[in-house]
């Protein structure tokens, strides 16, 4: 009994295997795991009208909302408005 080519036997059925073991893995899940995506996502150029609109709005309601609020305590703070 050659005990260099038993070895040589067992390290070959642990390489096919280790390889079928592989193959299984990827049929219960993706063998090639997918980059998730990183950085800022794009916007299409009809949602960025529709957030430009909504800040237009949201900026006009704020600037009309503090023309018309009277000062706290009578005074202007520095600040003149035009």
């Amino acid at each position: 009994m050659d005990l260099y080519r038993i070895i040589a036997e067992l390290r070959a059925r642990r390489a096919r295997i280790d390889e079928s073991i592989a193959q299984l893995e990827c049929l219960g899940s993706a063998c090639f795991p997918v980059a998730k995506r990183r950085g800022r996502r794009r916007m299409e150029m009809a949602e960025r009208e529709r957030v430009s609109a909504r800040m237009k709005q949201y900026w006009a309601k704020r600037r009309r909302d503090r023309a018309e609020a009277p000062l706290a305590g009578g005074a202007n703070l520095g600040r003149t408005d035009e």
